[in-house]
């Protein structure tokens, strides 16, 4: 069948922990994942896995769910935090 693709991750904004974040200190990272039942992937997204393919027919219907939760390191700095994750849609 057809297979609608997001393809998460512009250069500099995933890594080997998730979404980076830059501002107060480095570390933090945000575990992001599908949590849609219809994704072949739902794991964390990384520099090396960052595709998700879902069939074209949920896709179509635009409604996709992710949960986000933030990763601190044992040393975090207080302060202001801020990260990106571009994604592109593919329908194939």
């Amino acid at each position: 069948g057809q297979v609608a693709t997001l393809d998460f991750g512009n250069p500099g904004q995933l890594d080997a922990g998730g979404v980076i974040t830059r501002g107060a200190g480095d570390g933090i990272r945000v575990d992001v994942r599908a949590v849609d039942a219809e994704a072949d992937y739902r794991g964390r997204l990384t520099q090396e896995n960052h595709s998700v393919n879902y069939p074209v027919a949920f896709a179509a219907r635009g409604q996709f769910r992710f949960r986000a939760q933030p990763v601190f390191p044992a040393n975090v700095k207080v302060g202001e935090y801020t990260g990106a994750l571009t994604f592109v849609v593919t329908y194939q």
